[in-house]
């Protein structure tokens, strides 16, 4: 473990299991700040008897908070952890930390920030760390991630000496620009990792955020990148982000809809398996999940699609039953059993439909080798976990990424494995708004904040008034 801070005059709060209120203060003389690959841990000394046989094998898990002080008088919060283990030869019990932690201290980058822009709001963001972002960035651009109508714009670079992946939120000194507050970055934070995650092809993680006055670092394993894929940042590892990111704001509603993250984490996972059979077999769960996700914010006619119009179903169903009933040597129970089975003649199976609703409204032309996957590698990767052919794996991988790109309508340049061109027909390049018009779906006003919203500060230079 690395020791990131020794820490002292903790108070310890142990919290209800349910209700999570503060049950039991007690204080603590010193401990440490302790970073596991990412996860991070506090381990302090309980010296009193009462207090300390509280922690055995029975309150494993016991959630707690904690205020402590470090040497250097750096006051530092922890406002959820759970109790781990402990020792008694030292009386020392571990708490591992949830979410994050918050240090309030002036970072070195802060300091710099705060003289050039000396009107910082409280609770200004200044700075995110990443972890996992791997991709070459042209130096020059800043770009406005759109969200809402309202532009907030960020700078990603690379640190000279670390190598770590950054991004400022620079305040334009020549422009009309909003500034970005805690709490409005916690509005689209989860969706600029899943966004990211999509175009590095491999999972990004957000590990530090710094504030005016404060910062915040996160709690959670590392992820180790060692495969990843280029379908959508190309084989130079390139992007080239557009001066207004549309397609973010796009990127956070349906990720508000569909929860599109859990689907990107899902293929940024299967990417770093070594075997592609593996890998397979949960991009297919990640496709089946995220048809099903598409397919129940539709009207009920397009879920339950029917082979011929439901008009002439009735009339050729009219005419079997009639027969039915004229045979009166057919028991009851059976003719029951018979119409019913009429009765879903007409029926789509809704285990190929959804998938081919999704596609017909993205316009991905329904080739012979994406029919093919859907009904025959799916169900021997479903039934057997068997993959038959490498470009099997390939054109799933491909297809899931295609299907959330041109969902968020992204103008990202695609660069598939494939020789020749393997997913047809035009990207419909939608808005949100127009999409969900378009197809009649059926979801309520998906609005992230107000157009009036009093936190969206519009900063102008006097000069230029």
């Amino acid at each position: 473990m690395k020791e990131l801070y020794k820490v002292r005059k903790i108070e310890l709060s142990l919290l209800d299991r349910e209700s999570h209120e503060p049950y039991r203060e007690m204080e603590c003389e010193f401990g440490r700040v302790m970073d596991d690959c990412g996860i991070l841990y506090l381990e302090t000394h309980i010296f009193n008897d009462e207090d300390f046989v509280l922690f055995n094998y029975n309150s494993l898990g016991c959630p707690a908070s904690a205020k402590m002080s470090s040497f250097d008088d750096i006051e530092i919060e922890i406002p959820f952890m759970a109790y781990t283990k402990m020792s008694t030869k030292e009386k020392k019990v571990t708490f591992k930390c949830f979410d994050y932690i918050t240090v309030h201290e002036e970072d070195v980058f802060y300091s710099y920030q705060k003289d050039k822009d000396k009107d910082l709001s409280p609770i200004q963001l200044l700075r995110i760390d990443f972890w996992g972002l791997d991709l070459l960035i042209p130096s020059w651009p800043v770009t406005s991630l759109m969200v809402n109508d309202a532009p907030f714009d960020i700078h990603i670079q690379k640190d000279a000496e670390t190598s770590v992946m950054f991004a400022t939120f620079p305040i334009n000194e020549t422009v009309e620009h909003n500034t970005l507050t805690l709490d409005l970055f916690q509005l689209f934070r989860y969706s600029l990792a899943g966004y990211l995650s999509l175009i590095n092809g491999a999972q990004v993680q957000i590990t530090k955020e710094y504030y005016n006055g404060f910062f915040r670092i996160y709690s959670y394993n590392r992820t180790e990148n060692t495969g990843r894929s280029y379908y959508a940042c190309g084989n130079a590892n390139v992007f080239r982000p557009a001066p207004i990111l549309f397609e973010f704001d796009n990127y956070v509603r349906w990720n508000h809809l569909l929860d599109l993250n859990k689907f990107v984490y899902h293929l940024c996972s299967a990417q770093q398996l070594l075997y592609c059979e593996d890998s397979a077999f949960i991009l297919i769960l990640v496709l089946e999940g995220l048809c099903k996700k598409y397919i129940s914010i539709h009207k009920k006619e397009k879920k339950t699609p029917t082979k011929i119009s439901p008009d002439t179903f009735e009339d050729i169903k009219e005419q079997y039953i009639d027969l039915l009933e004229r045979h009166d040597d057919i028991p009851v129970d059976n003719k029951k059993s018979f119409k019913n089975a009429i009765n879903k003649l007409n029926d789509v199976s809704t285990a190929t439909s959804k998938f081919y609703l999704i596609l017909d409204e993205l316009n991905i032309q329904q080739t012979k080798e994406i029919k093919c996957l859907i009904k025959g590698v799916r169900n021997t990767l479903v039934h057997d976990a068997v993959l038959n052919d490498y470009y099997d794996y390939v054109l799933l991988s491909e297809l899931i990424r295609e299907i959330i790109l041109r969902l968020i309508s992204s103008t990202v340049e695609r660069h598939s494995e494939y020789k020749s061109q393997a997913i047809i027909g035009d990207a419909p390049n939608l808005s949100y708004n127009e999409f969900v018009a378009k197809n009649e779906l059926d979801v309520d006003n998906n609005v992230i904040f107000s157009q009036y919203d009093n936190r969206i500060k519009l900063r102008i230079t006097k000069g230029n008034i």
